[in-house]
């Protein structure tokens, strides 16, 4: 038993991390229901709607190929598959995926970005 092929599935083999992708992880707020204001959470979380204000996360975020986050982020680790609008501070590991997209300031320990992902921000990582 390994990964799961094209053949396997009908669909392109997943490139990154199992998890990145997975419908388990909790969503934040569901895709085209917009939510304002501060969140914080320790379990890992998916955002697949719209955020816009501030999260704070000691686990793992992902923002979904659907999701929207403007303001600020806090995480432990963060996956953008969708977009980011903002500032994105003290997270130990950021990965923009291939349509992922982040546009304002960034503060990470690790930065990976995927062909086909954009980074349009100022950026200060390895800190």
């Amino acid at each position: 038993m390994g990964r799961p092929t094209s053949s396997d599935q009908g669909a392109p083999a997943p490139t990154g991390p199992a998890f990145l992708g997975s419908p388990k992880l909790p969503s934040i707020a569901a895709s085209g229901s917009p939510i304002t204001g501060k969140l914080s959470f320790t379990a890992p979380a998916r955002v697949d709607g719209i955020l816009r204000g501030e999260v704070r996360s000691t686990a793992l975020l992902v923002v979904g190929e659907q999701g929207s986050v403007e303001g600020i982020v806090h995480a432990a680790e963060l996956v953008v598959l969708g977009e980011v609008r903002g500032e994105i501070r003290g997270v130990q590991r950021l990965e923009i995926g291939a349509h992922g997209r982040v546009y304002g300031r960034v503060e990470t320990q690790s930065l990976v970005v995927h062909e086909g992902g954009l980074l349009d921000a100022t950026c200060l990582v390895g800190l």
